[in-house]
């Protein structure tokens, strides 16, 4: 990072309609699965009046709930919300390879959300239980595994199969790169959702970006805060002391970087990774109305060159991190 620097300020606004980058932001409800159903009602009124279209949700969050709150709000309003859902993190291991337990979990998400979605991904397709039948929930699939030819995912045929019997998009999300890079290969997703790798200190999905900005797939960037860890710098540096330095480092030059600026992490965080790859989507969750309208502003800057430049400087790559609310090691 550049030291003695007098800190860069943002730029006006790009020449082009700044909705067009809003529209590269998707609303995610990991965070409010749990909310009653007036705060979903809020936050998506919010969102559909700032011109929002893509909402990320998934069989699993809540164990439903969020599904059946989306859903209900879709009965009562005449929003225009495309809808994305991802399947998986079954109670059943065995389900896992059983594309029939697929095609039952996309009924229920149909019925729950009261309409077809407008995109599927199999959830968490880097972990190895989709993968071998020896694998488990959690565990990620290992280089070793990604050489072996003997492996095969029948449920990720099963979740291309239902895309084309609807007309919908299908694709592929986790949290870890290689793996997801290396199912993408031969499986040709339309779209690969990858959260907690591309951030203001994660660079670990940039050839997936790469592959992206090609033409390979649709890109959408989940957690620009690394699950809440973005928010939490001391204790992020704390843990880097004990397990990773480039962790400890980053987490340090990124707090002096915002002190030094003057601005909010959220400022800082959705127009820098707009404006770092011009292909992708960014996924962010919100709890509570009013947050989705800071989100979205923000989201109409742009930062300087030489902002930009420093906060490249202080990106490293690393495997992704657990919520802080877990155990504190890499996910």
């Amino acid at each position: 990072m550049l030291a003695n620097t007098v800190a860069p300020q943002f730029q006006s606004e790009r020449a082009s309609d700044p909705m067009d980058r809003r529209h590269r932001l998707v609303l995610g409800t990991f965070t409010l699965a749990e909310a009653p159903q007036d705060v979903w009602d809020a936050v998506l009124d919010e969102y559909v009046a700032a011109g929002g279209e893509w909402v990320d949700t998934a069989f699993a969050y809540g164990h439903g709930e969020a599904e059946r709150k989306l859903g209900s709000y879709l009965r009562r309003r005449s929003a225009s919300l495309r809808i994305s859902t991802k399947i998986g993190h079954f109670s059943d291991h065995a389900a896992y390879r059983d594309p029939g337990a697929l095609l039952q979990a996309f009924e229920q998400s149909r019925e729950r959300l009261g309409r077809l979605p407008d995109q599927i991904l199999l959830h968490e397709a880097d972990w190895r239980v989709w993968w071998h039948k020896e694998g488990k929930p959690f565990e990620i699939r290992s280089a070793k595994d990604l050489t072996d030819g003997g492996q095969s995912a029948p449920c990720l045929a099963a979740v291309r199969k239902i895309a084309d019997q609807f007309a919908i998009r299908w694709g592929i999300s986790g949290n870890n790169t290689a793996p997801l890079m290396h199912a993408a290969i031969d499986a040709k997703p339309d779209v690969i959702l990858v959260a907690k790798q591309l951030d203001l200190l994660w660079r670990t999905a940039e050839p997936l970006a790469a592959r992206a900005q090609a033409g390979a797939y649709d890109l959408w960037l989940g957690s620009p805060f690394h699950q809440g860890w973005l928010f939490r710098l001391d204790e992020l540096a704390a843990f880097g002391e004990r397990c990773n330095p480039d962790v400890a480092q980053g987490a340090r030059d990124l707090a002096a970087l915002l002190s030094r600026v003057g601005t909010g992490l959220v400022e800082l965080a959705i127009p820098f990774l707009l404006d770092r790859h011009d292909i992708t989507r960014i996924a962010v969750g919100v709890r509570q109305p009013g947050e989705i309208t800071q989100v979205l502003a923000s989201a109409e800057r742009s930062l300087s060159k030489e902002l930009m430049a420093e906060i490249d400087r202080i990106g490293f790559r690393a495997p992704p991190m657990k919520s802080p609310m877990q155990k504190s090691e890499p996910a």
